[in-house]
C-alpha cells in the first residue's frame, strides 16, 4: 500500500449502524492506494473511530442521504471525492482506477456495480431488477452513470447535493452538470453491492425502494406514483431482454433461474428441513402487499411457494396455470398441505393455534374459511350472497393434483382429486374491498376478463352495488394481523368497458 495518501476522498454513508460498514472501510484500507477516509453517521448510535487512517463524523439528526455527502465533501480535502455505501465494497483497483481517469481529465467519473452472491437467484434477481445497467458489461450507450466520484470544484461551482431526497440526490446533482463535466462510465472501477438473501427481504427492500424512488422522482418533477409504477413494469420486460449481455457468461444459468424459473420462487423457515404445510400465492399488481401477507401468515405456516407474476400475459393471465404450477411446487419441496391466499388477505390470527389440529387429520379434505369482504379495516358485509361467501383454502397435497379446465374463478378444491369439503369457523379477510373505486374497478375488471359471464352466470356488477349493504365488525379475539394501512392503490389493472 502507498505511505503517501492518494488525492482522492472517499466518504463511507453509514446509518444504522449496519454490521456491513466494518467490511466497507477495510475495502477501502486495503486498497494499493489509500485514499482520504471520512465515515458520515447519522441517526441513532454513534460510530467509534475506525482506524488512525480513517475519520469519523457522527450527526446525532437522521440525514438523508444528500445531507450525509455533503457534511462528508464539508469533512474532507482531497481534489477527487468519492461515496460508498455502508453495505458496498470497493473492488481491488477501485481507488487507482478512478484518480487514472481523473489524472487523464474527465471531472466527474461513474463505476460499475456488481451482485455480492451472484450464484443466489434471489440476489441477483434483485441486482438485476434495480442495477443491469450498471453492471461492468452494459452497453456503454445506455450504462446509467451513477458511483460517481467528483473534482471538488464541481461543488463549488454548482452547489451541493439537494438534502431533502430520500433518494435521486445524485441524480439532481448530475443533471446539473454542463456536458463536457457529465460522469464518464468507467466499468474498470467495480463497486460489490450486498443485496437482499431471501425472498422476503427482496419483497420487503423492492417496495422500500418503489416508494422513496415515487416520491424522488415526484420531487424532481419526472413521474408521479402511478407513473414510476407503469415505468417499472416496463423497466421488467427490458431486463429480460437485456440481461444476456449484462451478466457474466458463467453465472447466466443462475440468472435463468431468477428472471425466468424463479418466476416461482419459496423459502422455509430458518430450522425446517420437511414443511408440513406452505403458503401459495402469486403476486403482480399487489406485490407491495405481500410483506405484510407474509407476517399474518407466518405463525401458521412452515414456509411459502410464490409466483411472480410481473411479466405475466395480457391485464390477467391464466389463474388456473399459476395455481396449479403453486401447487406441484408445493408438493415438490415435501409439503403436506397447501394454504392458498393473496396478497390483499389475511387470515384471523386464532387460525395459527389450529392449523396443527387441522392437518393432523388424513383424507383429501379440503377446509373452508368464511370470506369476509371488508368494507372497512374492521368491518366487513354480511347482507345476502356476502354474508355466505367460503373458499376452500387449507388443501391436503398427499392424495395427487388435476388441472381442472378454464382460466378464471374456479376454487382451489377443484385442483385436489375426489375431494370433500370441511367448514372451519375460520375467517378469511378480504381487504380489496375497502374502497369504492376497487370494488368498482373489480367489477369492470372481470366484465371485461368474461364478458359472457361464462365462468359466473350472475355476472359481477354486483361488486359494486351497494344497495341494502349491511356490515359487522370484526369480533374481539378474531381479529387479523398485522393491521391494515389503507394506500388507497387500485392493486389491479385499470380497464374501461365500452
Amino acid at each position: 500500500m502507498s505511505q503517501a495518501r492518494a488525492d482522492l476522498a472517499v466518504v463511507v454513508l453509514s446509518y444504522g449502524p449496519r454490521p456491513t460498514l466494518t467490511d466497507a472501510v477495510n475495502s477501502l484500507l486495503s486498497q494499493d492506494a489509500l485514499p482520504e477516509i471520512v465515515v458520515v453517521h447519522s441517526g441513532a448510535g454513534e460510530i467509534p473511530p475506525q482506524n488512525d487512517a480513517v475519520k469519523v463524523v457522527n450527526s446525532p439528526l437522521r440525514l438523508l442521504p444528500g445531507g450525509a455527502r455533503n457534511l462528508g465533501i464539508a469533512s474532507t480535502t482531497a481534489r477527487y471525492v468519492a461515496f460508498l455505501a455502508d453495505d458496498c465494497i470497493a473492488a481491488e483497483g477501485w481507488v487507482r482506477n478512478r484518480l487514472a481517469r481523473h489524472h487523464a481529465g474527465a471531472s466527474a467519473v461513474a463505476s460499475a456495480l456488481v451482485c455480492h452472491r451472484p450464484r443466489n437467484p434471489v440476489t441477483l434477481a434483485a441486482h438485476l431488477s434495480l442495477y443491469f445497467r450498471r453492471m461492468p458489461r452494459a452497453d456503454p450507450q445506455v450504462a446509467l452513470r451513477y458511483g460517481v466520484s467528483y473534482e471538488r470544484s464541481l461543488f463549488e461551482q454548482y452547489g451541493l447535493f439537494d438534502d431533502r431526497l430520500e433518494s435521486g440526490e445524485d441524480t439532481h446533482f448530475n443533471q446539473r452538470l454542463a456536458p463536457d463535466q457529465s460522469p464518464l462510465w468507467a466499468p474498470e472501477i467495480i463497486t460489490v453491492h450486498g443485496g437482499p438473501e431471501t425472498l422476503m427481504a427482496f419483497l420487503q427492500t423492492q417496495a422500500r425502494r418503489g416508494r422513496r424512488m415515487a416520491d424522488a422522482w415526484r420531487a424532481l418533477g419526472a413521474f408521479s406514483r402511478s407513473g414510476v409504477a407503469k415505468d417499472a413494469l416496463s423497466r421488467t420486460r427490458l431486463i429480460m431482454r437485456e440481461m444476456w449481455s449484462v451478466v457474466e457468461p458463467k453465472q447466466r444459468a443462475t440468472a435463468r433461474r431468477a428472471m425466468g424459473a424463479c418466476v416461482i420462487s419459496s423459502e422455509l423457515k430458518p430450522g425446517c428441513t420437511v414443511p408440513q404445510t406452505l403458503a401459495v400465492f402469486s403476486f403482480r399488481y399487489d406485490a407491495h402487499l405481500v410483506p405484510a401477507m407474509l407476517a399474518n401468515i407466518a405463525p401458521i405456516v412452515d414456509g411459502w411457494v410464490c409466483y411472480d407474476d410481473s411479466n405475466g400475459d395480457g391485464l390477467f393471465s391464466n389463474e388456473v396455470r399459476r395455481r396449479s404450477l403453486l401447487l406441484h411446487a408445493a408438493r415438490e419441496r415435501g409439503a403436506r398441505w397447501a394454504l392458498a391466499i393473496d396478497p390483499d388477505e389475511r387470515f384471523e390470527t386464532p387460525l395459527a393455534g389450529a392449523i396443527g389440529a387441522l392437518t393432523f387429520e388424513d383424507g383429501p379434505r379440503c377446509y373452508t374459511f368464511a370470506l369476509r369482504e371488508m368494507y372497512g379495516e374492521q368491518h366487513y358485509r354480511v347482507d345476502g350472497v356476502w354474508g355466505q361467501k367460503r373458499q376452500a383454502r387449507l388443501l391436503p397435497l398427499g392424495y395427487g393434483l388435476v388441472e381442472p379446465a378454464g382460466q378464471l374463478h374456479l376454487p382451489w378444491s377443484y385442483f385436489i382429486p375426489d375431494h370433500e369439503l370441511s367448514h372451519t369457523d375460520f375467517n378469511l379477510y378480504h381487504l380489496k374491498m375497502i374502497t369504492r373505486s376497487r370494488r368498482e374497478a373489480r367489477a369492470a375488471l372481470y366484465n371485461h376478463l368474461d364478458p359472457q359471464r361464462t365462468m359466473q352466470p350472475f355476472g359481477y356488477d354486483y361488486l359494486a352495488d351497494e344497495d341494502g349493504a349491511q356490515f359487522d365488525a370484526v369480533p374481539a379475539g378474531r381479529e387479523y394481523h398485522p393491521p391494515h394501512i389503507e394506500d388507497g392503490g387500485l392493486w389491479m389493472p385499470r380497464v374501461k368497458l365500452p
